[in-house]
């Protein structure tokens, strides 16, 4: 008998000591596990963030062609409402076909 009381005493021993490192493992895996969600959560907020800014300096540039074509718009109407006109049609006929009234004199030469 004194046998088996050795060997049950060294599984005691051996059964303590597993259960001190199981008590050890289970806060260092949690503790691991947080770091990792940290990490993971950290990047996930700094790759939006970098989204984010990109997707604001695309819409401040959209904006920014939005607003030059409604100023473009805004001229064309004004140029469409004159088209028409007595002073439009003179204005076209001085500038791009070099025709003047019929009681002005043109002098040629450079200015």
């Amino acid at each position: 008998m004194p046998a088996r009381n050795i060997a049950g005493g060294r599984r005691r021993k051996h059964r303590r000591r597993l259960r001190k490192r199981r008590q050890y493992v289970v806060p260092v895996l949690i503790a691991l596990m947080c770091m990792i969600l940290f990490s993971l959560g950290t990047v996930i907020l700094f790759s939006q963030l970098s989204e984010k800014g990109k997707l604001e300096r695309s819409t401040k540039e959209l904006r920014e062609e939005l607003a030059a074509a409604e100023e473009e718009s805004r001229r064309l109407a004004e140029i469409e409402a004159q088209i028409g006109t007595p002073e439009y049609v003179e204005k076209v006929a001085r500038q791009e076909l070099g025709m003047g009234r019929e009681d002005e004199i043109f002098f040629a030469g450079e200015p």
